[in-house]
């Protein structure tokens, strides 16, 4: 029912009073809430109304691809993750790492590669990470993926 409040989300309301289910919250502190609460269904809806409001809004890509991540719904990830690069060229590593992993979950080795690499370039901690990392388990084996981290 419309204006209802969650039970999951009365505490945070106590903490936070802009966070109220179905509203989207202008203070940018606030959206993460719903992810904090596993709630990502409804911070994808949060993040898309801030995005309607500001299509320039960096972080809201980025925060709703982390969102869509969590789902499962990596094509909407890299699109929201492309997008974040698009908007911010600097500072970028950590979102080619987050596109590479979504794209090896998707099985496409040569752009999670691309991703990969252009990561590592920019900040070498990611090369230890992709290492270890379970969503490179699809092309782990690859020369390329081998090549590229140092196995």
């Amino acid at each position: 029912m419309p204006g209802t409040v969650s039970p999951t989300a009365v505490p945070v309301i106590i903490r936070n009073p802009l966070l109220i289910p179905g509203k989207l919250s202008t203070d940018y502190r606030v959206r993460p809430q719903y992810t904090k609460l596993k709630k990502h269904n409804e911070a994808i809806i949060d993040y898309h109304k801030a995005i309607e409001l500001d299509p320039k809004c960096m972080s809201a890509y980025a925060n709703r691809a982390i969102n869509y991540i969590k789902l499962g719904k990596y094509n909407e990830a890299i699109f929201d993750l492309s997008k974040t690069i698009e908007l911010k060229p600097k500072d970028v590593e950590a979102y080619y790492y987050n596109r590479a992993c979504c794209y090896s979950l998707l099985g496409n080795s040569g752009n999670a590669i691309q991703d990969l690499s252009k990561s590592i370039n920019i900040d070498s901690k990611f090369r230890a990470m992709a290492k270890t990392d379970k969503d490179f388990d699809n092309i782990r084996n690859t020369p390329d993926f081998k090549r590229l981290v140092g196995e």
